[in-house]
Protein backbone atom coordinates (compact mmCIF):
# COMPACT_ATOMS: atom_id res chain seq x y z
CA UNK A 1 0.00 0.00 0.00
CA UNK A 2 2.88 2.30 0.86
CA UNK A 3 4.52 1.80 -2.52
CA UNK A 4 1.25 2.44 -4.34
CA UNK A 5 0.80 5.79 -2.59
CA UNK A 6 4.41 6.82 -3.01
CA UNK A 7 3.99 8.36 -6.51
CA UNK A 8 1.12 10.42 -5.15
CA UNK A 9 3.31 11.68 -2.29
CA UNK A 10 6.04 12.60 -4.76
CA UNK A 11 3.58 14.56 -6.90
CA UNK A 12 2.16 16.38 -3.88
CA UNK A 13 5.68 17.21 -2.68
CA UNK A 14 6.61 18.63 -6.07
CA UNK A 15 3.43 20.70 -6.14
CA UNK A 16 4.20 22.04 -2.68
CA UNK A 17 7.75 22.99 -3.68
CA UNK A 18 6.39 24.69 -6.80
CA UNK A 19 3.94 26.75 -4.76
CA UNK A 20 6.69 27.81 -2.33
CA UNK A 21 8.97 28.82 -5.18
CA UNK A 22 6.15 30.81 -6.80
CA UNK A 23 5.36 32.60 -3.56
CA UNK A 24 9.03 33.44 -3.10
CA UNK A 25 9.24 34.83 -6.64
CA UNK A 26 6.16 37.02 -6.12
CA UNK A 27 7.56 38.32 -2.82
CA UNK A 28 10.87 39.24 -4.47
CA UNK A 29 9.11 41.00 -7.36
CA UNK A 30 6.93 42.98 -4.97
CA UNK A 31 9.97 43.99 -2.92
CA UNK A 32 11.76 45.17 -6.07
CA UNK A 33 8.68 47.11 -7.13
CA UNK A 34 8.42 48.82 -3.74
CA UNK A 35 12.12 49.64 -3.88
CA UNK A 36 11.57 51.31 -7.24
CA UNK A 37 8.67 53.38 -5.93
CA UNK A 38 10.21 54.65 -2.72
CA UNK A 39 13.77 55.27 -1.57
CA UNK A 40 15.07 53.09 1.29
CA UNK A 41 14.20 54.54 4.72
CA UNK A 42 17.91 54.94 5.56
CA UNK A 43 18.23 57.47 2.75
CA UNK A 44 15.37 59.64 4.02
CA UNK A 45 16.38 62.64 6.19
CA UNK A 46 14.55 62.91 9.51
CA UNK A 47 11.11 64.47 9.11
CA UNK A 48 11.18 64.24 5.31
CA UNK A 49 10.12 61.76 2.66
CA UNK A 50 10.90 61.91 -1.03
CA UNK A 51 7.80 62.16 -3.21
CA UNK A 52 10.15 62.12 -6.21
CA UNK A 53 13.83 61.31 -5.70
CA UNK A 54 15.62 62.87 -8.65
CA UNK A 55 19.06 61.95 -7.26
CA UNK A 56 18.13 58.29 -7.79
CA UNK A 57 17.07 58.92 -11.35
CA UNK A 58 13.33 58.85 -10.66
CA UNK A 59 11.23 60.40 -13.45
CA UNK A 60 7.44 60.96 -13.30
CA UNK A 61 5.62 58.18 -15.14
CA UNK A 62 2.64 60.06 -16.56
CA UNK A 63 2.03 62.67 -19.26
CA UNK A 64 -1.52 63.99 -19.41
CA UNK A 65 -2.03 63.68 -23.17
CA UNK A 66 0.13 60.51 -23.42
CA UNK A 67 2.08 62.33 -26.14
CA UNK A 68 5.81 62.20 -25.52
CA UNK A 69 6.40 65.01 -28.03
CA UNK A 70 4.44 67.38 -25.72
CA UNK A 71 6.56 66.83 -22.59
CA UNK A 72 10.09 65.48 -22.45
CA UNK A 73 11.66 64.65 -19.08
CA UNK A 74 15.29 63.75 -18.49
CA UNK A 75 17.72 63.65 -15.57
CA UNK A 76 20.54 66.10 -16.23
CA UNK A 77 23.24 68.01 -14.38
CA UNK A 78 22.10 71.49 -13.41
CA UNK A 79 24.81 73.75 -12.00
CA UNK A 80 22.23 76.20 -10.67
CA UNK A 81 20.68 73.46 -8.52
CA UNK A 82 24.05 71.97 -7.59
CA UNK A 83 23.72 68.51 -9.11
CA UNK A 84 21.25 66.14 -10.73
CA UNK A 85 17.90 67.67 -11.64
CA UNK A 86 14.75 66.78 -13.56
CA UNK A 87 14.67 68.72 -16.82
CA UNK A 88 11.11 69.29 -18.03
CA UNK A 89 10.61 70.59 -21.57
CA UNK A 90 7.04 71.48 -22.60
CA UNK A 91 6.54 71.81 -26.36
CA UNK A 92 2.81 72.37 -25.85
CA UNK A 93 0.44 72.88 -22.89
CA UNK A 94 0.15 69.53 -21.08
CA UNK A 95 0.89 67.97 -17.70
CA UNK A 96 3.28 65.53 -16.03
CA UNK A 97 3.27 63.63 -12.74
CA UNK A 98 2.83 60.18 -11.20
CA UNK A 99 -0.19 57.98 -11.89
CA UNK A 100 0.21 56.56 -8.39
CA UNK A 101 1.95 58.68 -5.76
CA UNK A 102 5.12 57.02 -4.45
CA UNK A 103 4.11 58.32 -1.01
CA UNK A 104 0.37 57.93 -0.53
CA UNK A 105 -0.14 59.15 3.05
CA UNK A 106 0.59 62.89 3.25
CA UNK A 107 -0.90 63.44 6.70
CA UNK A 108 1.57 64.79 9.24
CA UNK A 109 3.57 66.64 6.59
CA UNK A 110 3.45 70.41 6.75
CA UNK A 111 4.63 71.20 3.24
CA UNK A 112 5.84 70.00 -0.13
CA UNK A 113 9.22 71.54 -0.96
CA UNK A 114 11.63 71.58 -3.89
CA UNK A 115 14.10 73.80 -5.72
CA UNK A 116 13.44 74.98 -9.26
CA UNK A 117 15.42 76.76 -11.95
CA UNK A 118 13.78 78.67 -14.79
CA UNK A 119 16.41 79.53 -17.44
CA UNK A 120 14.00 81.71 -19.41
CA UNK A 121 13.13 85.37 -19.08
CA UNK A 122 9.42 85.11 -18.23
CA UNK A 123 7.31 83.56 -15.52
CA UNK A 124 6.23 79.95 -15.89
CA UNK A 125 2.76 79.37 -14.49
CA UNK A 126 1.89 75.85 -13.37
CA UNK A 127 -0.97 74.21 -11.50
CA UNK A 128 -0.21 71.41 -9.05
CA UNK A 129 -3.16 69.00 -8.91
CA UNK A 130 -3.54 66.38 -6.18
CA UNK A 131 -6.17 63.66 -6.47
CA UNK A 132 -6.96 61.85 -3.24
CA UNK A 133 -9.41 59.35 -1.79
CA UNK A 134 -12.19 61.93 -1.64
CA UNK A 135 -11.75 63.14 -5.23
CA UNK A 136 -14.74 62.29 -7.38
CA UNK A 137 -14.62 65.19 -9.84
CA UNK A 138 -12.79 68.39 -10.69
CA UNK A 139 -14.21 70.31 -7.74
CA UNK A 140 -13.16 67.72 -5.14
CA UNK A 141 -9.49 67.66 -6.03
CA UNK A 142 -6.71 70.02 -4.94
CA UNK A 143 -5.48 72.61 -7.47
CA UNK A 144 -2.67 74.95 -6.41
CA UNK A 145 -1.05 77.67 -8.56
CA UNK A 146 2.76 77.65 -8.76
CA UNK A 147 4.67 80.48 -10.46
CA UNK A 148 8.36 80.03 -11.30
CA UNK A 149 10.04 83.36 -11.98
CA UNK A 150 13.28 83.60 -13.96
CA UNK A 151 16.27 82.10 -12.14
CA UNK A 152 16.43 79.81 -9.14
CA UNK A 153 13.66 79.50 -6.57
CA UNK A 154 12.95 77.52 -3.42
CA UNK A 155 9.31 76.45 -3.63
CA UNK A 156 7.30 75.70 -0.49
CA UNK A 157 3.71 74.48 -0.76
CA UNK A 158 1.88 74.37 2.62
CA UNK A 159 -0.23 71.24 3.06
CA UNK A 160 -1.83 71.76 6.46
CA UNK A 161 -4.33 74.35 5.15
CA UNK A 162 -4.78 72.95 1.66
CA UNK A 163 -8.38 72.73 0.40
CA UNK A 164 -10.14 71.31 -2.62
CA UNK A 165 -11.28 73.44 -5.54
CA UNK A 166 -14.72 73.76 -3.94
CA UNK A 167 -13.25 74.83 -0.59
CA UNK A 168 -13.82 71.50 1.20
CA UNK A 169 -11.10 69.64 3.12
CA UNK A 170 -9.09 67.03 1.17
CA UNK A 171 -8.37 63.51 2.42
CA UNK A 172 -4.57 63.44 2.24
CA UNK A 173 -4.31 60.09 4.04
CA UNK A 174 -4.61 58.38 0.66
CA UNK A 175 -3.23 60.39 -2.25
CA UNK A 176 -3.65 58.68 -5.58
CA UNK A 177 -2.25 60.93 -8.29
CA UNK A 178 -0.40 64.23 -8.51
CA UNK A 179 0.70 66.25 -11.53
CA UNK A 180 1.88 69.68 -12.68
CA UNK A 181 0.04 71.28 -15.61
CA UNK A 182 1.51 74.09 -17.71
CA UNK A 183 -0.80 77.13 -17.82
CA UNK A 184 1.51 79.65 -19.54
CA UNK A 185 3.47 80.23 -21.69
CA UNK A 186 2.54 77.66 -24.33
CA UNK A 187 6.06 76.20 -24.28
CA UNK A 188 8.56 76.20 -21.41
CA UNK A 189 11.65 74.50 -20.06
CA UNK A 190 12.68 74.32 -16.40
CA UNK A 191 14.54 72.16 -13.90
CA UNK A 192 13.35 70.63 -10.63
CA UNK A 193 15.21 69.08 -7.70
CA UNK A 194 13.80 66.15 -5.74
CA UNK A 195 10.32 66.78 -4.35
CA UNK A 196 10.17 66.44 -0.55
CA UNK A 197 7.27 66.03 1.83
CA UNK A 198 8.44 67.84 4.98
CA UNK A 199 7.00 67.66 8.48
CA UNK A 200 6.10 70.91 10.23
CA UNK A 201 9.03 72.46 12.10
CA UNK A 202 11.70 70.73 9.99
CA UNK A 203 14.25 72.96 8.26
CA UNK A 204 13.66 73.74 4.59
CA UNK A 205 14.51 70.83 2.35
CA UNK A 206 16.71 71.27 -0.69
CA UNK A 207 16.74 68.59 -3.31
CA UNK A 208 20.37 69.16 -4.27
CA UNK A 209 23.40 70.47 -2.45
CA UNK A 210 25.43 72.93 -4.40
CA UNK A 211 27.20 76.29 -4.16
CA UNK A 212 25.25 79.27 -2.82
CA UNK A 213 23.18 80.94 -5.49
CA UNK A 214 20.79 83.84 -5.70
CA UNK A 215 17.39 82.41 -4.89
CA UNK A 216 13.82 83.51 -4.42
CA UNK A 217 11.48 81.76 -2.04
CA UNK A 218 8.10 80.97 -3.56
CA UNK A 219 5.42 80.19 -0.99
CA UNK A 220 2.33 78.87 -2.70
CA UNK A 221 -0.90 79.95 -0.96
CA UNK A 222 -2.81 76.89 0.19
CA UNK A 223 -5.79 78.64 1.78
CA UNK A 224 -8.77 79.51 -0.40
CA UNK A 225 -12.04 81.17 0.47
CA UNK A 226 -15.45 80.35 -0.94
CA UNK A 227 -17.72 83.33 -1.69
CA UNK A 228 -21.40 82.69 -2.30
CA UNK A 229 -24.39 85.02 -2.68
CA UNK A 230 -25.90 87.23 -5.34
CA UNK A 231 -24.92 90.30 -7.33
CA UNK A 232 -28.29 91.72 -8.27
CA UNK A 233 -30.20 88.72 -9.58
CA UNK A 234 -27.06 86.82 -10.57
CA UNK A 235 -25.94 83.97 -8.23
CA UNK A 236 -22.25 83.99 -7.24
CA UNK A 237 -20.20 80.96 -6.21
CA UNK A 238 -16.46 81.70 -6.30
CA UNK A 239 -13.35 80.15 -4.73
CA UNK A 240 -10.73 82.87 -4.20
CA UNK A 241 -7.03 82.41 -3.49
CA UNK A 242 -5.42 85.39 -1.69
CA UNK A 243 -3.01 87.22 -3.99
CA UNK A 244 -4.16 85.32 -7.06
CA UNK A 245 -4.71 87.13 -10.35
CA UNK A 246 -8.48 87.06 -10.82
CA UNK A 247 -8.27 87.33 -14.61
CA UNK A 248 -9.83 84.32 -16.38
CA UNK A 249 -7.47 81.35 -16.53
CA UNK A 250 -7.74 77.80 -17.82
CA UNK A 251 -7.34 76.27 -14.36
CA UNK A 252 -10.09 78.42 -12.86
CA UNK A 253 -12.82 77.23 -15.20
CA UNK A 254 -11.83 73.79 -16.43
CA UNK A 255 -9.30 71.00 -15.99
CA UNK A 256 -5.80 71.79 -17.32
CA UNK A 257 -4.82 71.00 -20.92
CA UNK A 258 -4.38 67.30 -21.55
CA UNK A 259 -6.73 66.37 -18.69
CA UNK A 260 -10.44 65.71 -18.59
CA UNK A 261 -12.69 65.06 -15.61
CA UNK A 262 -10.30 64.49 -12.68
Amino acid sequence: MFFRSRPRLVVLSLLGLGMLAGAGYVAVKMAHRRAGRESPPSDQPDGRKALLDVTRGRIPDDVGSDREDHVKMTIEDCAELGGKALKVAFASPDSFGDRQARVQNWTGFGSLQFDAFNPGGENIRLTLTVRHRGSTNYRTRVDLPVVLGPGKAMVRIPLDKTVNVDGSAPNLSEVGKWYFALESPRAATFYLSSLWLVKAGVAAATGTHGPPAATATVTVPAQRYRVTGKIGDMPVDLVVTPGENLAPAASAAAPPPGRTGL
